[in-house]
């Protein structure tokens, strides 16, 4: 009796220990603290701008109209910047993770909120995740991960973009981007906020399942000792 009480007191142990949320990786995902830089940095040299928003035609700002941040008081204000569309960027080392990816099964998930001043819908905004096997853009990876979504003409209402998917073994490094498409724009302005990137970790239903198994052995090797 003593060893299934045992094995119960572990199963509930692992599964108190289970992560409740999953960090986010990316740096300043609300744009709170203004330290932008351009893209063209952070896409040519990934370890000395880790961590810091790069952007080709964007300002960080506070409430404009009808358009209030999704959380904190500031988010991102992306403009049409001429070509097919307005990108911001941010490199993340995910070496901490490599032996995780590279056993294979390795998922991610990022996400970014959107909104706009349009008066009628249409607008488009989108997620992107590259990876890369060094701290350099040559050591790209597999496929990139990319989803978008078109924009109602509400400013009171943020929408989603997500992706989430496998990533390539022998990532070492990420690069998420936000992006606007120029010509859904028509000359507004496409806001961004709340960006969130994760590696999901073992959720409490999969360490309750493993655990599980382990105890029902023990029942098993308990009951075989005692018949």
């Amino acid at each position: 009796m003593n060893q299934v009480l045992g094995c119960t007191s572990l199963a509930l142990l692992i599964a108190a220990a289970a992560p409740s949320a999953q960090a986010n990786l990316l740096s300043d995902p609300g744009f709170e603290t203004n330290t932008l830089t351009t893209i063209a940095n952070v896409l040519g040299d990934f370890v000395t701008y880790k961590g810091q928003w790069g952007v080709e035609n964007a300002v960080i700002t506070g409430t404009v109209g009808a358009v209030v941040p999704f959380q904190g008081i500031k988010m991102l204000a992306m403009l049409d910047d001429g070509l097919i569309t307005t990108q911001s960027a941010q490199t993340i080392d995910v070496t901490s993770y490599a032996s995780d990816i590279d056993a294979g099964g390795a998922k991610f998930q990022l996400s970014a909120f959107f909104n706009t001043d349009f008066e009628t819908a249409g607008a488009i905004g989108g997620v992107i995740l590259q990876f890369f096997s060094g701290s350099s853009y040559s050591t790209q990876v597999g496929s990139f991960a990319s989803g978008n979504i078109t924009l109602d003409d509400n400013p009171l209402t943020w929408q989603q973009s997500s992706i989430h998917g496998f990533i390539p073994v022998g990532t070492r490094w990420f690069v998420a981007q936000v992006l606007c498409d120029d010509a859904s724009l028509q000359g507004h302005t496409c806001y961004v906020d709340a960006t969130d990137l994760s590696i999901p970790e073992p959720t409490t239903m999969s360490l309750l399942v493993i655990s599980g198994l382990f105890l029902r052995r023990r029942l098993r090797r308990f009951g075989g000792q005692s018949a």
